[in-house]
Parts: structure tokens; C-alpha cells; sequence
């Protein structure tokens, strides 16, 4: 049963109809694929976003936690004063002994319960500022139950023109006798380099805020921001519960446009760092891309248009051709003659071939003009004389559905042209009677151009999925990147540069677990704090250079004396620390001073020859009958322990003693 031909109407609708889907597709694709890479374009910036805030937090709470640790001895020294001791003169001595065995202290200042003060250096510029401009001691004084650490608003140093950031803590004796207030300054100089890298190499203002609402730094540097009174604008925009967010087209303190907002709030300290930039700079290499595809979209949708209206052309040819051939059949009934005559002008290349000879009867002129032959060489002859068919693997199939159905339609084949080009041809074929002898009528249209344009957008898809293949290799490549930074950072934040061993920060947070695990099973645990002797010497007599090879070969030495479970770190200039878990006092003893007279026989060539230099220690061990003790109290005792080596004529170990 023979379907019904479609009419060109429908065909040319529905050619027409898919010109509109196909279109609509592409700009739908485009659309989407747009969304999608804006999408991943802010993922990707609001992550490195969150590792730079992640970065600048930790810096801020290191320099916090070196002013806090410097604060933490006084109120230790404080809490150790008995009732009926005159305080306020042990006070300013602890404060001269802090000074004198750490360079990097700076000054306190010592505010009695009545207001008066007392600075540990009478000329340091940074306390003769109003007491107006340090409002946190009036406040410590009025809530003397306050026992944290308090920040002040930042000040401008005199002396050298460098911000530092006021802390503060109230004092208690062991009685909790109130005793007044301690405070220093932390210089602010040391998170200028990274906090400007930052703010330079994202196009970004990078702030850091105090969580009471004013601006402590800010890059690229604003000095009317300092101190500027934010309390409620930080409060509608980041206080908000998370400890640390992004924020999309979201217009910061004091900035008009529009911008993407990176917040961490510090879990140890009441501050807020903050990375903003503007939108405009987050999405600029997204809108490169965008324009990109959308130039390539517009290419393909005219495209598309132009191959629809070359398929309309052809429908319309071919339409015209079916009534031509409608009128070569009306022709045909009324005369043989006829018919002949509306077989050679038709524009349709057609030829008969007999079904018994398999020889070419006749053959229109637009089939000679196609293929190039004249009338002599194709008439009368075999289609293998002819060599018309280029591969005869395609004729065999070919034959069968002729034989088998009567007629072919739309066979594709390959045909050699008298010149030798091979084209790419439809063939249509149909078995009819003609003069009392059955032939075949052979109908081969040329769409050897269609195909040249199929398979040029195929090897443009083709193009299209490497380049974003190569798209995906990259962002790959540079989320690859980021990790391994991250990872050198995390490790750089934990490890002291000069020596090689854990910094502070990293044997603080050891020293806390290895506590919290002496408490869980009740085992024994010591500290041990080491400072080289004489060391300013040292440094005067051989300079830095030659103090930094004494630091590395004393961190060396006595890593190498210690276990495998114990830790050597290094708390700041020549001031080192020793954390032996599961170890009694008298074996810690032992231990360090064993080390002690050990380096008496070390010499350190690369100072000096036959140099040698000595050590003095101080050991504490946690009690458990004080569950409560913390790790910066453990410390100070390690640390007093250290003050009577000193005192008692360096070179040697002294264990601290519990007071009874």
C-alpha cells in the first residue's frame, strides 16, 4: 500500500516550522549555557573569595593571640599575688621582667582601680593620647567582672606614624581581689603587606572591622574610615548569625555600586574580615563570553534561515517539477509523441533504462548536462559500460528494491560524471510500460552540496565540543591550582620559616588537645619553656645573620634529643617551648637537663669558631588535681619557672613549684 504523497504546502510548513524550532532551540541553548557560566563564574570567584577572608582572619587572630599571650603572663603574674602583698609594685615588676625577656612586648600600661596610671615606658608616644581616646579603661573599670580580652578603637602612633590596635584585660589577685587593668597595643604593621597584596591583586576593598562597628584597616587605605561609627549598618548587613557568608549584589558600607560582599566573622575575637568587590569586575570575563556565544548563536540562526530557504527553493523546484511530470502524464495518455517531448525538456534529470537488456533507452537532456555525456555516449549502452556507478557494492541493493517493489525512492548512491567527479545523487526510480517493453524510469537528483553543507556543521559541532572540552581541562587546571595554594598557606600558617618547627599558633592548639587528653585519661603531662642566654649578644656581636644559624642549630639539637611524641616549638624571637605528653616531672627533668649539658659540648661553626652557647629552662607539669587549668596558664607557670633559671644565674633547668 502506497502512502499519499505529501502536498507542498505541508512541506514547505513544515520546513518553516522547524527553521523556528531549531532557532528557538539555539537561542534557548544559548540562554541556558549563559546562566550556567554566570553561575559558575560567581561560585568560583566567591570561593577564592572565601579562602582570601579565610587567609586574612588567621593573620588578624595570630597577631591578636602574640598581644593576648603578652597580656595572659601579667594576669598570671596578678593571679599568683596574695592578699596584704603590695600588688601594684609586683604588678609593674612583672611588667619590667616581661619587657626585659621579650623584645617584641612593647609597653603596658597599668590602670589602678582609682584611674591612675602607670606606663612601663614613661616616654612612649602611643599612651600620651587622652584618656578620652582609649574609652575601653573607663569601661573595664566600671565592669571590673569583665574578665576577656577588650578591644580599643585602633590609634595613629606618634612616634613612627604606625596603627595599632589597644587590648586590654582587668587583673585579679588570688583572693579575685580586683586590681585594676592591664593593656597594650598590637602593631597593625604586620597585616598591611597582605591585606593590600589582596585588596591589589583582586581589584577588591579589603576591611577588617570590630564587631562593636568601626573600621580597624582598610585597603587601599582610607584614613577618614578608621573609626568610623558603623555599629548598624554592620549590623543589618553581616551580623546576622553565620560565621562568615557571601553577599551578591549587595551595596557595602559607605560604597554605591553594586558588589559581591565576602565575610568572616573571627570565632576567637569580636572582628569581621571583609572582601568586596564590584560586581562588574566579578562578571567582566563572564560578559566576554557571553558576547562570544551570542555572536555565535546570531551566526548559526542565519545560518539556519539560509539553509531553510535553499530547502524551500528546492521544494518549490521540485514542486514545479511534479506538475511538469503531471504534465508529461496527461501528455502520455493523449499521445506517444507527446510524451517523448515532455521527457526531454523536462528540468529533471531522467533516463529509461530496459528492464531486459539493462540498456539505456532514452535519456533527457538535463541528465546529460548533469553527468556531461552527450547523447551517443549514453544511449544504447550499459550503465557498467557507461561506468556511471562509482562503487557497484551500492547497485546490487539497489536492483533488489527495484525487482522486489517496483520502484525506488530516494536511494542514495554514488555517480561518476563523464569528467570522473563522483556525485552524490537521490535516486528515484519507478517500472512502467512504454511501447509494449517494461522499463525502468531513472530519476537521479544532485545533492552532493547538501551533504558538503551537513558536514560542515557537523565539524563545527565538532569544533564547538573541543573548545569546550579544552574550556573544561582549564578550569580544571586552575581549580587544581587553587587547592595546592591553599594547602602551602595552611602549612606556612603552622610552621615557623627560620627553623622549620611548629610556630605558636600550632603548639598552642597542640598544647590544648594534648590537655584536654590528660584530663580525659589522667595522665601525666609536662611543659617545658626554653630562651637561649645571652642571645642580644648574639645578635649585637654577630648580627641577625648569625643568630638566625644559632636559632636553627639549637631547634635542630634539641629536636633531635627529643621522642617522636614530643614537640619542639618556637613562641617568638629566641623564646622556644616543649610539650612532653605522657611524661613525669622527674623524667622530663631528666630529659632537658640532659639536653642542657649535652649543647655545653655543640659547637656552631657557621658563627663562629669553638662558639658555643647555653640554654635556660623552666618546667611546669599539668595538675590534675586543677582540671580547669588552661594552656596559657600552664605556660606562665613553665614560664616563671623560666624567670628564676634566669635569675638564679641561667645555663640550667628549674621546675615550677605549685602553690600550697
Amino acid at each position: 500500500m502506497r502512502l499519499p504523497a505529501l502536498s507542498p504546502r505541508f512541506a514547505i510548513a513544515t520546513v518553516i516550522l522547524f527553521a523556528m524550532v531549531v532557532t528557538l532551540i539555539s537561542i534557548g541553548q544559548t540562554w541556558w549555557a549563559v546562566q550556567q557560566d554566570r553561575e559558575l563564574s560567581l561560585k568560583a570567584e566567591a570561593h577564592d573569595g572565601l579562602v582570601a577572608v579565610r587567609l586574612l582572619d588567621q593573620l588578624a587572630i595570630q597577631e591578636l593571640e602574640a598581644g593576648e599571650q603578652r597580656l595572659d603572663a601579667i594576669v598570671s603574674g596578678a593571679y599568683a599575688i596574695k592578699a596584704g602583698e603590695e600588688s601594684q609594685k609586683i604588678l609593674q615588676k612583672l611588667i619590667t621582667q616581661s619587657l626585659a625577656n621579650n623584645r617584641a612586648g612593647g609597653a603596658f600600661q597599668l590602670v589602678r582601680p582609682d584611674g591612675t596610671r602607670w606606663v612601663s615606658t614613661a616616654d612612649f608616644p602611643s599612651y600620651v593620647f587622652p584618656r578620652e581616646q582609649r574609652d575601653y579603661i573607663a569601661w573595664l573599670l566600671a565592669n571590673r567582672q569583665h574578665k576577656k580580652l577588650m578591644l580599643g578603637k585602633p590609634l595613629l602612633r606618634s612616634i613612627d606614624s604606625e596603627l595599632v590596635l589597644p587590648i586590654a584585660r582587668n587583673l585579679y589577685d588570688h583572693g579575685g581581689n580586683y586590681l585594676g587593668l592591664v593593656s597594650s597595643d598590637v602593631n597593625l604593621a604586620n597585616l598591611n603587606s597582605p591585606y593590600s597584596n589582596v585588596a591589589k591583586n583582586s581589584q577588591a576593598m579589603v576591611e577588617l572591622f570590630a564587631n562593636a562597628g568601626y573600621v580597624v584597616l582598610r585597603f587601599p587605605y582610607d584614613a577618614r574610615a578608621i573609626n568610623r561609627d558603623l555599629q548598624s549598618a554592620l549590623d543589618r548587613d553581616l551580623h546576622n548569625g553565620r560565621e562568615e557568608g557571601i553577599l551578591f549584589g549587595h551595596a557595602l558600607v559607605g560604597q554605591n555600586s553594586n558588589q559581591m560582599v565576602v565575610y568572616r566573622k573571627s570565632s576567637h575575637y569580636p572582628i569581621t574580615t571583609v572582601v568586596s568587590r564590584n560586581m562588574s569586575t566579578v562578571l567582566a570575563a563572564w560578559e566576554r563570553r557571553t558576547w562570544d556565544r551570542v555572536r555565535f548563536t546570531v551566526v548559526l540562526v542565519l545560518f539556519q534561515i539560509l539553509l531553510s530557504f535553499v530547502i524551500l527553493m528546492q521544494i518549490r523546484n521540485m514542486q514545479r517539477a511534479q506538475t511538469r511530470l503531471k504534465a508529461s502524464e496527461r501528455s502520455l495518455q493523449q499521445s506517444e509523441a507527446k510524451f517523448v517531448s515532455l521527457f526531454q525538456r523536462s528540468p529533471v534529470p531522467l533516463a529509461l533504462i530496459s528492464i531486459q537488456t539493462d540498456r539505456m533507452v532514452e535519456a533527457n537532456g538535463a541528465l546529460l548536462a548533469q553527468f556531461g555525456y552527450t547523447a551517443e555516449q549514453f544511449i544504447g549502452r550499459t550503465p557498467q559500460e557507461i561506468g556511471i556507478w562509482a562503487n557497484q557494492d551500492e547497485r546490487a541493493p539497489y536492483l533488489a528494491l527495484l525487482t522486489n517493489q517496483g520502484f525506488v525512492d530516494r536511494y542514495e548512491v554514488h555517480l561518476r560524471c563523464a569528467d570522473n567527479r563522483v556525485l552524490t545523487c537521490l535516486v528515484s526510480s519507478r517500472i512502467i510500460e512504454a511501447g509494449g517493453e517494461m522499463v525502468s524510469v531513472f530519476s537521479p537528483i544532485d545533492i552532493s552540496h547538501e551533504r558538503e553543507v551537513e558536514q560542515e556543521i557537523r565539524e563545527l559541532n565538532s569544533e564547538l565540543e573541543q573548545r569546550v572540552a579544552r574550556r573544561t581541562v582549564k578550569l580544571e587546571s586552575a581549580l587544581e591550582s587553587v587547592k595546592n595554594m591553599q594547602a602551602n598557606l595552611e602549612r606556612m600558617a603552622l610552621t615557623d620559616e627560620l627553623t622549620g618547627v611548629p610556630n605558636r599558633r600550632h603548639f598552642l592548639r597542640q598544647l590544648e588537645q594534648e590537655i584536654a587528653r590528660a584530663k580525659r585519661y589522667g595522665r601525666p603531662l609536662c611543659v617545658a619553656m626554653l630562651d637561649l642566654d645571652h642571645f642580644k649578644l648574639v645578635n649585637d656581636r654577630y648580627g641577625h645573620s648569625g643568630g638566625d644559624e644559632v636559632l636553627k642549630h639549637f631547634s635542630a639539637f634539641v629536636r633531635g634529643q627529643l621522642r617522636e611524641n614530643d614537640m619542639l616549638g618556637r613562641l617568638g624571637g629566641e623564646e622556644f617551648a616543649v610539650l612532653l605528653p605522657e611524661t613525669e616531672l622527674n623524667a622530663a627533668f631528666f630529659t632537658l637537663n640532659r639536653i642542657v649539658r649535652e649543647l655545653s659540648n655543640e659547637t656552631v661553626s657557621q658563627v663562629a669558631t669553638n662558639f658555643h652557647y647555653s640554654f635556660s629552662c623552666g618546667l611546669a607539669l599539668f595538675n590534675l588535681q586543677y582540671p580547669d587549668q588552661a594552656a596559657t596558664t600552664l605556660l606562665a607557670n613553665a614560664d616563671h619557672a623560666l624567670y628564676q633559671a634566669k635569675a638564679n644565674g641561667r645555663n640550667q633547668v628549674i621546675v615550677f613549684e605549685q602553690p600550697r
